[in-house]
């Protein structure tokens, strides 16, 4: 996961790349992919779409999943990222990362067995005809598992909560569809999917330290607020180092519920 556009957000800045990516080899973010992979089910002889591939951690580990029977496409929008996913994903001939924006897709129609968005679709300005792309390219019968966060879910102990509170609020700000997590299903059922469950994900981090989730996401934020000029250095400073005094404290709480999707097209192609 990366921190806040197209698959969360990842920036080409050499700062917060940095963060995305330590971020994304945390043990919360390796067990979540796999959450992510087991709730979709992908079978040895998957095609498999990862949209939003981000740094290549999901098409590389999908890649494991399905063997060489199965056949892997990743996409990103940023010409650097998918320099960096294809580079992580070299050993595996089975898979092919792709720029694209998910609204244009370089595929045929019913290529895919399933697909795997995670953070991607806060970040697109209409949905519509983002999610129509993603039914267009999956096969009848095909699945679809998209995970997505409404950060009204987060809970982020701190001893100035209103500067916590506008945190929260700026990091709203950062992209169109801010609280889709809770508000995904309708627009899934309009573009013609058959919705199956919603399944929550919840991290949770009581220490604030190099190696967890929080840690890498404090400063990923950090990064991204103040390089789009919603924070202040001054102010983001003093957001880090408060929460690093209540680590110091032993007063670290951190939790983000977040929610996958499972979806479906149905056999005959018309939702259900």
């Amino acid at each position: 996961m990366n921190a806040i556009a197209m698959n969360d957000g990842l920036d080409d800045s050499e700062s917060l790349f940095d963060h995305e990516e330590k971020l994304l080899e945390t043990q919360e973010a390796t067990t979540r992919r796999a959450f992510v992979r087991n709730v979709l089910g992908v079978q040895p002889t998957d095609d498999v779409l990862s949209v939003g591939c981000g740094l290549g951690f999901e098409p590389a580990e999908l890649a494991e999943s399905v063997g060489t029977d199965g056949t892997i496409v990743g996409i990103d929008t940023s010409e650097s990222i998918v320099s960096a996913a294809r580079k992580r994903c070299r050993d595996y001939s089975n898979t092919d990362i792709v720029q694209s924006e998910p609204t244009e897709i370089p595929a045929d129609d019913d290529r895919f067995d399933s697909a795997v968005a995670t953070q991607v679709y806060r970040s697109v300005d209409t949905l519509g005809p983002a999610l129509g792309e993603l039914r267009r390219v999956l096969r009848p019968g095909g699945r679809a598992a998209i995970y997505e966060t409404d950060f009204d879910s987060l809970v982020w102990r701190s001893s100035n909560p209103d500067r916590m509170d506008q945190v929260i609020e700026r990091v709203d700000q950062l992209c169109p569809q801010p609280a889709l997590g809770s508000r995904l299903g309708p627009e899934l059922q309009d573009a013609g999917f058959v919705l199956e469950r919603v399944e929550p994900y919840t991290i949770c981090n009581i220490r604030l330290q190099e190696g967890t989730f929080s840690y890498h996401f404090m400063y990923a934020l950090e990064n991204t607020l103040v390089e789009r000029g919603l924070l202040e250095p001054a102010e983001a400073s003093a957001w880090v180092e408060e929460l690093l005094d209540l680590e110091d404290a032993g007063e670290t709480f951190f939790s983000l519920t977040q929610h996958c999707y499972v979806v479906r097209v149905d056999t005959l192609g018309l939702a259900e």
